[in-house]
């Protein structure tokens, strides 16, 4: 179920073709965390696996999914977004505005792609 009010943020890797290496989501879970520590009183992340293949992360509250932007050996998780590696999901945003503003204020690395 998709809560009501959510963003979803594009992050690019360096070389904007929407390929991730394992290290690259290591150093981009770190960096997300310190963000939103620092910024927001982040609570921190566990780490799952999709049956269908892909690795997501997701806050302890529910409230931030981050995953690489790639279902599957060939499809793109969100198809209309092809030159982002990796997506960055915030749900409930109303109940959690801390979290949204920690990542605003960091335009350089997360991309707002659509808000639903």
């Amino acid at each position: 179920m998709i809560a009501k009010n959510h963003i979803l943020f594009g992050i690019q890797n360096r070389k904007k073709d929407a390929q991730f290496t394992d290290n690259g989501l290591d150093d981009l879970i770190d960096a997300v965390c310190k963000i939103m520590y620092r910024n927001a009183g982040y609570v921190g992340m566990n780490v799952m696996e999709n049956p269908k293949g892909f690795v997501y992360y997701i806050s302890d509250d529910a409230s931030v999914l981050l995953k690489t932007n790639i279902f599957g050996q060939e499809t793109l998780e969100e198809e209309e977004f092809p030159d982002f590696a990796y997506l960055l999901y915030l749900y409930d945003v109303g109940k959690h505005p801390q979290y949204l503003a920690a990542i605003e204020k960091r335009p350089d690395i997360f991309i707002k792609l659509r808000t639903e």
